[in-house]
Order: structure tokens, then sequence, then C-alpha cells
């Protein structure tokens, strides 16, 4: 769904004096924007990734574990991968420079594959949280997921009634943390 997704809203674009071009249709084809709601799989996989970290915090912990411990075993697994990624891309990028590629293709073509990693920062974060996170779950349940739910709509007050665009960033973290807590509360049996 995601890969069909982005697809669907490229639009790709050759000229002679450009080349190799694109742009996202959304902006020229507003009809289509609200279409995009059934690709949307991030806040899925957040909400897995809670009940996830959830579970694997929680043993972790039954079992003598520390938060640091967690993390480093935690971050490894999803480091591991896209270091792999990251230098087979790299690698790719070094060949075709050596047969002859323009360097500003081969920067553009290694930006765009790499695109699709932007959530993993953010899931990172909310996985660095988790050790914090989880125990105010265990303690507070829904309550910490209507703070959350406040923080949200008090961020999108102040970015469009204040006009302030930079708390639209908090927002990101916001609403990732928000689905991830749900995630929790899922694992936990609190979910009908």
């Amino acid at each position: 769904m995601v890969v069909l997704g982005h697809w669907l809203v490229v639009a790709v674009t050759y000229t002679d004096e450009d080349g190799l071009d694109g742009f996202s249709a959304l902006a020229t084809v507003p009809w289509s924007r609200p279409l995009t709601w059934l690709f949307q799989v991030m806040p899925l996989f957040f909400l897995v990734g809670g009940y996830v970290n959830g579970a694997s915090f929680g043993a972790h912990r039954r079992d003598g574990g520390d938060a640091a411990g967690w993390l480093l075993k935690r971050a490894g697994r999803l480091l591991g991968p896209t270091t792999v990624f990251a230098l087979a891309v790299a690698a790719c990028a070094l060949v075709a420079r050596a047969l002859g590629a323009d360097p500003e293709l081969v920067g553009t073509a290694g930006w765009l594959v790499t695109i699709p990693l932007w959530f993993l920062t953010a899931y990172l974060v909310v996985v660095v949280l988790t050790p914090l996170l989880y125990p105010l779950h265990e303690r507070a349940g829904w309550a910490v997921v209507a703070v959350l739910v406040g923080c949200v709509a008090a961020a999108d007050t102040a970015r469009f009634a204040l006009d302030l665009e930079q708390v639209a960033y908090a927002n990101y973290l916001l609403v990732w943390l928000l689905v991830h807590q749900v995630g929790f509360l899922w694992r936990d049996g609190r979910l009908p």
C-alpha cells in the first residue's frame, strides 16, 4: 500500500532541458488529496509498534533487564537492516559514478530511495521514549492518551489559529506517540 500510494501521487517528467524530474500530483490535482487516506499505513505501523514495544519492554523488565539494555537491543534490530540498506545504496551510487553517471542524478536517486525511511527517525524517538512512557501507561492508562490528544489539539490550534507553522513539527511526534500509546492499551487488553 505504501509503494502503491507513493507511485500514484508522483508525476514523473522528462524534458531535454531538465532531464528526469518529478513532482507531487497532489499539488496539481487537489481533489485526489482525500484519496490518500486509503493508503495510510503508518498509524497501523505505530499502533503495532506500541503493542510490540510494550510486550518486549515488559518482558525485558520481568527478566531483570534495564532500559538501556532494552534500548540497545531494540535499536540494533532497527538500525542493522537500515545500515545494510544505506551501504547498498552508497555502493550503487559509487558504481553508478564509476560508470559515468551524472553526479546530480546519482545524488537525486540516492535521496529518493532513502526518503521512505523518514518514519524510522520518528519511530526511533518513540522507541527511545518507551522506557519512560510504558511505566506511565501502567500507572495512568487512558489518561496518557487523553493528555496526548490534548497536546495534539493544542498544537493544531496554535498552528492554525495563531499561524505558528513550526508547531506542526511537534505534532509529528505527538501524533505518533499517541498512536503508540494506544498500542500499549491494545497490548494490555484495554481496547475492545
